[in-house]
């Protein structure tokens, strides 16, 4: 469809009842008029795809972000993930369908392990995560700790959630 392109000047932008109201004031440009539009899609969300890269077939591995989850119950969610969803293969640390911390190792069809911190992450809080895998001992790390600051409630935050750490061992 078509769309209709104006450069105004904002006189007033309150669009609160009891104010002046919203006013503006339209400016007869070059580009002002009608344009046809097309389809563009737009990926919601802050994300990088990096192409496959040898380096990154590891055994071992620590994985970390410092992240912002704002919408940790609305499903699984990767947060830095070598994966492979058809194959279920590679690794990864998630926001899983309970809105926790997660760390998934799939070896295949069948074969994928995941480890919970056990504890949901809470929306708008900022969070250092990290995920640990020693393929030697077979031991799993699960950190998270919420970061604070003066706009997530202060020191509350770290009484709710103190930083949590997990290990557990596959096997």
């Amino acid at each position: 469809d078509p769309y209709q392109a104006d450069i105004v000047r904002l006189i007033h932008g309150d669009t609160n009842p009891d104010g002046p109201g919203y006013k503006e004031e339209e400016i007869q440009t070059s580009v002002s008029g009608e344009y046809p539009g097309r389809h563009q899609a737009i990926h919601a969300g802050s994300y990088i795809c990096v192409p496959y890269d040898a380096r990154f077939n590891l055994s071992s591995f620590t994985l970390m972000a410092l992240v912002f989850p704002t919408t940790p119950t609305k499903g699984v969610q990767g947060i830095i993930t070598k994966w492979s969803a058809p194959d279920e293969t590679g690794y990864g640390l998630f926001i899983d369908e309970n809105g926790e911390l997660s760390l998934w190792i799939g070896r295949g069809k069948g074969a994928v392990e995941r480890f919970s911190s056990g504890k949901p992450l809470f929306r708008k809080v900022w969070y250092l995560v990290a995920a640990n895998f020693d393929a030697t001992t077979g031991q799993v790390k699960l950190f998270q700790e919420p970061i604070v600051t003066s706009t997530n409630a202060g020191h509350g935050m770290r009484l709710v959630h103190p930083i949590e750490e997990t290990s557990e061992k596959i096997g």
